[in-house]
């Protein structure tokens, strides 16, 4: 995954262009190989906002079914926003985790 390699040697990348390798996961159909799950996965606890719900929109729209535990443990986060925190409540619905 030539974009995964990019982000794990350019670790400081600007949140923007973060958030749109989000995007270009979100818009990958489900089909993410071991390394974009990983990535998708970690960007859930990037410092960013916006990069952490950009993740969460990446995670719904893949059906990331192994991020679960991440988003239960977001949602129980007094100190996240509000449209995070509804992101979060509308992954785990198309999840089906329980």
């Amino acid at each position: 995954d030539p974009l995964v390699d990019h982000f794990r040697t350019r670790p400081d990348e600007p949140a923007p262009v973060v958030v749109a390798a989000a995007e270009v996961f979100a818009a990958s159909d489900g089909n993410l190989s071991a390394k974009g799950r990983e990535f998708v996965n970690a960007l859930l606890s990037h410092p960013a906002p916006q990069v952490r719900t950009a993740a969460v929109a990446a995670v719904e729209s893949t059906r990331l079914v192994s991020a679960a535990p991440k988003l239960l443990e977001i949602l129980a986060e007094n100190d996240r926003a509000l449209p995070e925190r509804v992101a979060v409540v509308k992954a785990l619905r198309v999840l089906s985790y329980k």
